[in-house]
């Protein structure tokens, strides 16, 4: 029997999310059985008997236990598994010892479970090389692929939206994509569902509409040198979605340097990690991430890299490999089109080539992509071609309006406390609550302030790009509140 090529590229590799051995079949069919559902749930993979656990050394099944195991193996599989899941089972020679492959494919009919422990308990999900219990969320996203439903076309539960709402996301969205977009729009895009006169909002038009819950958004970091430590500057991109995209490439490009060459009377400036590329990285974190994960997505800039990292991983069945050759499976249906029509995407199943092709365009090294299960972090170098003759400048300072008196004093305080909240704020400008609140988000948005916590728990805390000198107001105009 000839000793097949692929196994000895899976045994090369190690385990991982697709591929787990063992040495023997084990006393308790569990052992192997959760791994086989997981397998089902995921992406599939390839389960040896006769591989050393945890390692690659090929020990082999004893000649005369070969055909009983196989029959065995394949039994408790048909028996133990809901729905029926009927892996491929080979025998096969490797290296002179007998090696029996057992190749789950990927379901169709999500989510597969152990029988006897039923659901939710008996799914079961792989996390790089180790088989775990589905957490919650998670086994509610394997119900949705089963149905071949996305997320974020799922109406929230909510109450019927107002007309000044519906109209609000109309009017955002139609700038965004030059045209006039109306309800019937969205209705048919899928970010509303239709009830006699109303609308309700879908999962897809909370996120819109920046109205969706404090996990949805990008955390953004900036460390000092090559690992987590002295952190430099951090924000937090919340909001509507598609303006999150805007707020962490921003992070991202006043958090790295930006290259000047002069070549006689020639000049030209980029950025030491292509613009567009981080935006495209930015985007697709921003669509393709599980939004029923209650992780944000991170965005990490170090000395000499910057990783972005969207939580859930690759969908569905894909692959790393598969989508490095050009394949796409979309998590967001709703969302895709969505950033299609504002024009934030440009074609379907692009955003990885375009990532590396302006990378290459601009003679950088392209970004490098993992995806462990858990979440897909695309990495590009920083620091690159330092020998040659170029300048590198950090970014010039974002353009900053002047302060009124009321916000020089909230920054000010800010400066000598760690935080401040409505009621703070309104004790030391004399404001009402709502003039508090409008300048609080003012602040905010123009990335003087960090806000974390929900509605009467809301605290603010300063940006850490914001330095340590104290403020004045610019003249004495700017001392009265608008």
């Amino acid at each position: 029997m000839e000793e097949p090529s692929y196994l000895e590229e899976l045994i090369r590799g190690g385990e991982s999310d697709c591929v787990e051995f063992k040495s023997e079949r084990p006393a308790s069919d569990k052992k192997y059985l959760k791994t086989v559902v997981a397998f089902a749930n995921g992406k599939g993979g390839h389960l040896l008997f006769g591989i050393e656990d945890g390692g690659r050394r090929v020990v082999g099944v004893p000649e005369d236990e070969v055909f009983r195991m196989m029959d065995a193996l394949i039994n408790s599989v048909a028996d133990s598994c809901t729905p029926p899941i009927v892996p491929a089972q080979r025998l096969c020679t490797l290296r002179g010892k007998r090696v029996i492959e057992l190749e789950v494919l990927p379901g169709q009919n999500k989510p597969y479970y152990l029988r006897r422990e039923g659901m939710p308990d008996g799914v079961y999900v792989r996390s790089g090389a180790t088989t775990r219990r589905a957490e919650p969320e998670q086994v509610q996203s394997l119900i949705l692929q089963g149905r071949n439903l996305s997320y974020d076309e799922q109406p929230t539960g909510a109450p019927p939206l107002s007309p000044e709402a519906v109209d609000g996301l109309c009017r955002r969205i139609g700038k965004r994509a030059g045209k006039t977009v109306t309800p019937e729009n969205l209705e048919s895009w899928g970010v509303l569902v239709r009830q006699g006169e109303n609308f309700l909002p879908t999962h897809a038009f909370d996120l819109l509409a920046g109205r969706s819950t404090h996990f949805a958004k990008v955390c953004c970091v900036s460390f000092r040198n090559t690992q987590q430590g002295v952190l430099i500057d951090r924000m937090d991109a919340e909001g509507p979605i598609d303006e999150q995209v805007e707020q962490a490439l921003n992070f991202v490009l006043r958090n790295i340097r930006l290259r000047i060459r002069i070549e006689g009377p020639n000049r030209g400036e980029n950025y030491e990690v292509p613009e567009t590329a981080l935006r495209e990285a930015i985007v697709n974190a921003v669509v393709h991430r599980d939004y029923m994960n209650q992780s944000p997505i991170q965005v990490a800039v170090y000395e000499d890299r910057v990783e972005i990292a969207s939580p859930g991983g690759l969908y569905g069945s894909l692959t790393l490999e598969r989508v490095l050759q050009g394949a796409s499976s979309y998590r967001n249906r709703v969302l895709a089109g969505m950033f299609l029509e504002m024009k934030l995407l440009e074609f379907w199943g692009v955003g990885i080539s375009k990532m590396r092709e302006v990378c290459r365009a601009a003679a950088v090294s392209e970004p490098t992509f993992a995806d462990d299960g858990e979440s897909f972090v695309v990495t590009f170098r920083r620091q690159e071609n330092a020998g040659e003759p170029e300048t590198v400048l950090p970014p010039p300072p974002v353009p900053r309006r002047k302060l009124t008196a009321n916000e020089v004093a909230i920054l000010n305080y800010l400066k000598e406390h760690e935080s401040i909240a409505n009621r703070q704020a309104r004790e030391l400008t004399g404001l009402s609550v709502s003039r508090v609140a409008a300048l609080l988000a003012r602040l905010a948005k123009e990335q003087y302030i960090e806000v974390s916590g929900e509605a009467r728990t809301r605290i603010y805390r300063l940006s850490a790009a914001l330095g340590d000198g104290l403020l004045s107001p610019s003249s004495e105009e700017e001392k009265q509140e608008e």
